[in-house]
């Protein structure tokens, strides 16, 4: 049975629909994660429903602000998932008032790409929304290109994004502080007994925390998100919306892939810069939460977006220690941290590949190895931190070809190596390295 916890908030917010009903064909289902819903198959997922929605929010795309809304998404309900809130959602539900004439289709290469991504960061412990199951439907996605649509099931711990708290304060005062208070209630319930105005920076340092660690992550394994709207930045500091997105595969700090980033705004070496930019529109959205005095809001705001470079260099100077097998690393000192940009600056000077070349120093077989000093090297702990393989864009774009033509052998491969992405027995196709000369689409 589903709840809607969501609906409580002013209309505003969301539009409802009716009971969801598709004609589909059942191609991936995550039996693991199906299992702890008691799911047995995807028509499961479509009983109990009552009232489906899909939300408003607000963004700024490449920096620039617009109204929007799930215009091809549909939130089936809300359930737990080990004791915690989640949402059940159909991306590729067909058009929603938010769907600025759009179709609200998903095509099906874009939804494969989404469904190995998302299990991927999962299974290497990067906070991420998953994928449930894969549904072809009789639909047609009428693109530069015409392909099958597909519906994918994805479970969040919610859909609240910096955009939605930005809809609040376009709408106006009293729709903001409903739904901050609907997010702290979500996802920091022991924040909303404390008072109002330490209550409402608190949330406002969680969120740049979690977020400046979930950057952290995407940059300590080579993962560039490419487009990283407001829209795509969630409360609960999950990855969200997989579009353009890419692994590195040489490591090359202005690596760039999104066909429609011409200027490069969202690169990989740009990502903390523009999640910290990301997290200012947060603040300046809930500026008049902080405090009556405009200073004084002000000045709070700035007080949290201030730690924003210590959250992240704490969380990624730790986890590239780990990668190169050093448990104890201190992020403040100044020798720890020469020696990791040291060895990322040799990997780039000799256009490594990124992944490969870490997998190589867990495995005893690098040509060359950071300036350790007196630091004990653990190699089991770099076997834990560093993966045998990425889904590359090369060997993810043949998977899709192949499944669109009916063959999802490479599909399955490639999500069963993901479970265990440590373990150097995977296919060596899926270690190959072809470089960066590649661009994604958003697959809209």
């Amino acid at each position: 049975m589903y709840s809607y916890t969501y609906l409580d908030n002013s209309e505003i917010f969301y539009e409802t629909h009716t009971p969801l009903h598709y004609d589909f064909k059942e191609k991936l289902f995550n039996v693991p994660l199906g299992r702890k819903f008691d799911f047995k198959s995807a028509s499961d997922l479509f009983n109990n429903q009552e009232t489906p929605f899909s939300q408003s929010y607000f963004g700024h795309q490449f920096g620039n602000p617009v109204i929007l809304g799930d215009g091809r998404q549909i939130i089936i309900g809300e359930t737990l998932l080990d004791n915690s809130p989640v949402d059940i959602a159909v991306k590729g539900s067909g058009p929603t008032r938010y769907s600025r004439g759009g179709d609200g289709l998903l095509p099906i290469d874009a939804a494969i790409k989404e469904y190995i991504y998302s299990e991927f960061l999962y299974n290497i412990h990067i906070p991420t929304t998953r994928s449930l199951a894969l549904l072809e439907t009789t639909e047609v996605a009428e693109r530069v290109v015409d392909k099958t649509a597909a519906l994918l099931i994805r479970v969040a711990n919610s859909h609240l994004r910096v955009g939605t708290i930005q809809f609040g304060k376009v709408a106006g005062e009293p729709y903001l502080k409903e739904i901050v208070d609907y997010a702290i209630n979500r996802h920091y319930p022991y924040l909303k007994d404390i008072d109002d105005n330490k209550k409402y920076k608190m949330f406002f340092e969680m969120v740049v925390r979690k977020q400046a660690e979930l950057v952290a992550h995407w940059q300590s394994v080579g993962f560039v998100h490419g487009v990283m709207n407001t829209d795509n930045v969630t409360i609960d500091g999950s990855t969200i919306d997989f579009g353009p997105c890419a692994f590195l595969e040489t490591y090359h700090q202005d690596a760039v892939f999104s066909q429609i980033d011409e200027g490069g705004r969202y690169r990989y070496q740009n990502q903390p810069k523009i999640m910290h930019w990301n997290l200012s529109k947060l603040g300046e959205a809930m500026i008049s939460l902080f405090s009556d005095d405009e200073k004084e809001a002000v000045e709070i705001a700035q007080s949290v977006l201030d730690q924003f470079p210590k959250f992240y260099n704490r969380k990624w100077f730790t986890l590239m220690g780990e990668k190169i097998g050093i448990e104890d690393i201190d992020y403040n000192d100044e020798n720890d941290q020469k020696m990791i940009i040291e060895f990322l600056k040799e990997i780039e000077e000799r256009q490594l590949d990124y992944t490969n070349t870490f997998r190589q120093l867990a495995l005893g077989t690098l040509a060359f190895t950071p300036n350790y000093r007196d630091h004990v090297v653990d190699y089991d702990l770099m076997k834990r931190k560093n993966p045998s393989f990425v889904p590359r864009h090369h060997t993810v774009q043949q998977a899709i070809e192949d499944a669109i033509n009916g063959d999802y052998n490479k599909v399955h491969e490639m999500l069963k190596a993901s479970t265990k992405p440590y373990n150097d027995n995977v296919p060596e196709y899926l270690k190959e390295s072809r470089g960066n000369d590649f661009y994604t689409t958003c697959g809209t």
